[in-house]
């Protein structure tokens, strides 16, 4: 059965054919067009916004996939994709007014003017590297799958059955982000605050390594099963209360302990679970272990970090240092790369670095809009 959010993006879909046919006088139209504001401000009632992005065969809806995108859409996606839109964008307080404006704009536009956007400030279909990143730099797709997984990680911690897809659409979501073109953008989640950190994080960590798994090589059922660890691998971190984790000074002795305690804390949680791969429990022990046997846990034998802890550690390590925490800012990435090159065959393997390197930041933001690498201070 459809979630809230895509029978309120159904209904919005319905109310635009609606008005395309009759009219905006019609009553007809008019019913349609209040069902969906009604049910569109009810899922947006948190202050999100709703974001729907489009693509050949499929949608995601509020970080859900679906892939019969016409069944759902309709015949929407190809006058949208006709005027080189991928991202629609719901916001709260959407109206009568805002629907018909856009439906106007959506069939009177010729594909051929290619307009930056059309729509209204609460209703608007763009590109997803449109004017909209100034006020919102994060990917539409990605920014809404930071809800979605905070609910899956708690239902994890109290034990819950996995809803049936609920963590497959969330990591096809991720994969949409940077499968759909080779030479794409890698977007990555600007993270706002410290208390959406863990999820944003996972999330940017989840489509960093599937990107370098993709780029060694990995066959489709290997990058999906890395992305899901990615996204999983600091679940332990759950367990931190809130006062060590943002803590901005020096951990004591005792709330050190506490944090190098979270990768096997997280990898108890998913090993004994068989909705979730196994992979995501050795990822989620292994991705501060180190080849020079540095890291932590401490191994209880000579066994060597595996490629998929390897990779997410990579991810980790990267977007960590990029992003601003309570006790520093975030660094620039010449001087992330040199950090990281410095530990190139003590903790991960030189050749995945440097394929890191070469192959996915370059597509990030990060290193595409800046002079060099990076002129970030």
């Amino acid at each position: 059965m459809p979630d809230q959010k895509t029978l309120a993006f159904e209904a919005l879909v319905t109310a635009i054919h609606a008005l395309d046919r009759y009219g905006s006088d019609h009553r007809v139209a008019r019913q349609s067009s209040e069902k969906a504001i009604r049910l569109l401000n009810q899922v947006m009632r948190t202050g999100d916004d709703l974001i729907v992005v489009f693509s050949e065969d499929r949608i995601i809806v509020g970080g859900s996939v679906i892939n019969d995108a016409r069944k759902v859409a309709g015949s929407l996606g190809p006058p949208l994709r006709a005027l080189g839109f991928q991202t629609l964008r719901v916001r709260q307080g959407v109206d009568r007014d805002d629907i018909a404006r856009f439906t106007q704009d959506m069939l009177q536009h010729p594909a051929a003017q290619k307009p930056e956007r059309i729509g209204t400030s609460r209703l608007s279909a763009g590109t997803v590297s449109d004017g909209e990143r100034t006020e919102t730099p994060a990917c539409p797709a990605l920014i809404g799958l930071c809800g979605p997984l905070a609910d899956l990680h708690s239902g994890i911690l109290n034990e819950s059955r996995i809803k049936s897809g609920e963590l497959e659409n969330i990591a096809e979501a991720v994969l949409c982000s940077f499968t759909n073109q080779s030479s794409a953008v890698l977007e990555l989640v600007e993270i706002e605050n410290h208390d959406q950190y863990t999820m944003a994080h996972s999330v940017n960590v989840s489509v960093l390594a599937g990107a370098l798994a993709r780029s060694i090589g990995a066959s489709d059922s290997a990058v999906e099963k890395a992305v899901i660890a990615a996204l999983l691998h600091d679940i332990g971190k759950r367990e931190i209360p809130s006062s060590i984790l943002l803590k901005n000074g020096p951990l004591s002795d005792r709330e050190r302990r506490v944090v190098l305690n979270h990768p096997a804390a997280g990898a108890r949680m998913l090993f004994e679970r068989d909705d979730i791969p196994l992979l995501a429990s050795v990822v989620a022990y292994e991705h501060h272990r180190r080849l020079d046997k540095r890291g932590y846990p401490e191994p209880a034998s000579a066994t060597t970090p595996s490629v998929a802890s390897q990779i997410v550690q990579i991810a980790d390590i990267y977007d960590a240092l990029r992003s601003h925490r309570p006790y520093r800012r975030g660094m620039p990435i010449e001087k992330v790369i040199q950090i990281m090159s410095n530990d190139a065959g003590k903790a991960y393997d030189r050749a995945l670095f440097e394929t890191f390197v070469d192959r996915v930041l370059v597509r990030t933001d990060h290193a595409r809009n800046s002079t060099g690498l990076d002129s970030a201070a």
